[in-house]
């Protein structure tokens, strides 16, 4: 999904942790905001919100494009 759904999940008894891959948008504060805005809204669920980001790129998408272990 994207950004602007992530805080708009509906609560579901079966899950219990949501797993959310960020962008490294570091050069970015307002985008940074509205992660951040969007995760309290996820997490306004009661479940544990874990965050992943590529070790290098911009999403994970880069990581995928070059081979995930290269």
């Amino acid at each position: 999904g994207s950004l602007s759904n992530l805080g708009a999940q509906p609560q579901s008894p079966a899950v219990s942790a949501y797993l959310v891959c960020a962008d490294n948008d570091w050069d970015r504060p307002a985008a940074l905001a509205a992660f951040e805005k969007a995760r309290a809204a996820l997490e306004k669920h009661g479940a544990p919100v874990s965050v992943a980001r590529a070790h290098r790129g911009k999403d994970m998408n880069d990581l995928a494009r070059e081979g995930i272990g290269a």
